[in-house]
This record gives C-alpha cells, sequence and structure tokens, in this order.
C-alpha cells in the first residue's frame, strides 16, 4: 500500500510547469551566514532536536515493539502523536510569534525530564501517556523555530537557509547513531542523549536576543 500510495504522490511533480530549478543569488557562505551568535544558535538547537526526533521515531518505537513484543504496540504510537500534532500545532501557531522563546524554554525544559522518567518508570499507560505529552511538547519547540527559519529565508538567501539546516540535522544524525553504533545498551543512553538535547535546546534560546527569534 505504502508503494502505491507514494508512486501516486509522484503523479502531480511531472504537472508542475514554470517552476526556477536554479535559486537566483549565489549559495552564502558559512562565514557570511552565520554572522551573528544568534543564528549559529538557533541552527544547532535544530541539530539537537534532530536528536530528540530521531530518538523519539525510531528508538522509541524499537523499544515499545522489544518490551511488548507486539506489532500493534507500536501501531499505536503514530495514531496517538498524529492526533496529538492536530490539536496543538493550531494553537501553537497563533501565539508563537510573540512567544517563541518562552515556549521553547518551557517545551525543551519539560522534554528533558519526560525523557528522564522513562528510565526510571516502567509502566505500560506511561509509556503511552509519555507519547501523547512529547507529542505535545515537541510541537512548543518545532513551530516557534519554524517560524523563525522562515523569517529568517526572507532575509538571507533561501538556498542557504534550507542547507544550512539540513547540515546541522544531518551532522546531528550522524553523531547519534554513529555513537550508537559502539554502545550495547543503546536504549537508555539514546533517552539520555535526548533528554540532554532537549535542555540544552533551552539553554541555548534563553541565550538568544529575542530579535533573532
Amino acid at each position: 500500500m505504502s508503494i502505491i500510495i507514494l508512486t501516486i504522490s509522484i503523479w502531480p511533480l511531472f504537472k508542475i510547469r514554470n517552476i526556477k530549478d536554479l535559486p537566483d543569488t549565489k549559495q552564502l557562505s558559512f562565514k557570511s551566514f552565520f554572522n551573528s551568535e544568534g543564528i549559529l544558535k538557533k541552527y544547532l538547537s535544530i541539530g539537537l532536536g534532530s536528536i530528540h526526533n530521531n530518538s523519539e521515531n525510531i528508538i522509541w518505537p524499537m523499544y515499545i515493539f522489544l518490551i511488548f513484543d507486539s506489532i500493534s504496540s507500536v501501531a499505536y504510537l503514530p495514531i496517538i502523536a498524529s492526533i496529538t500534532a492536530i490539536i496543538l500545532t493550531y494553537y501553537t501557531g497563533r501565539i508563537a510569534q510573540k512567544n517563541k522563546k518562552k515556549l521553547i524554554v518551557v517545551g525543551g525544559t519539560m522534554l528533558s525530564l519526560i525523557w528522564l522518567l522513562r528510565i526510571f518508570i516502567e509502566n505500560q499507560p506511561f509509556y503511552y501517556v509519555s507519547v501523547f505529552i512529547i507529542g505535545l511538547l515537541s510541537v512548543l519547540i518545532t513551530i516557534p523555530i519554524d517560524c523563525s527559519i522562515t523569517e529568517l529565508s526572507k532575509k538571507k538567501d533561501p538556498l542557504s537557509v534550507s542547507t544550512y539546516r539540513n547540515f546541522f540535522a544531518m551532522s546531528a544524525n550522524m553523531f547519534f547513531y554513529g555513537f550508537l553504533t559502539i554502545l550495547i545498551n543503546i536504549f537508555h543512553v539514546s533517552f539520555i542523549l535526548a533528554a540532554s538535547s532537549c535542555l540544552a535546546i533551552a539553554f541555548l534560546v534563553s541565550s538568544i536576543n529575542n530579535k533573532y527569534l
């Protein structure tokens, strides 16, 4: 079914016309793009967020599957996450413009706490409730940062904005999975990394001048 859906989704691309393949401006160098500490911290937050996302979307479902030994137990996770995102995204988007820093700091701090609780609380209902809570808190981070990146693309070269975003995200992924390959107990370590990354996001954003958010 997924192959069929993917194939169908490609069809509209052949109908697109008059789309420029190349950007109008030359991509900015690393030094030129990150000409302020605030922009660098913002992109570091994107990389740290990738560690949290990989832990939540890949490692955590693997952990649930190994504990309950059931595919259905894993199938509940994206359903819970999707419902959570739908509920909160609209409301978060409305307040993100005015309270970006506060949302990210609160979201990052609370996410860190939930990841630590996942290590110490061994309870099936909590495992699923934590997915709902993390889905709520993740939106508090992703919406404000996405808004900030969108605004940055209007001031700087859009190609550079996208390229460096992917660079920081992929670099974080490389570090995360590279580090896990040398470990035996990957689950608790990945949870600690996720907790640390969320707390680091809160710290970084709290130190950014409001004009860069």
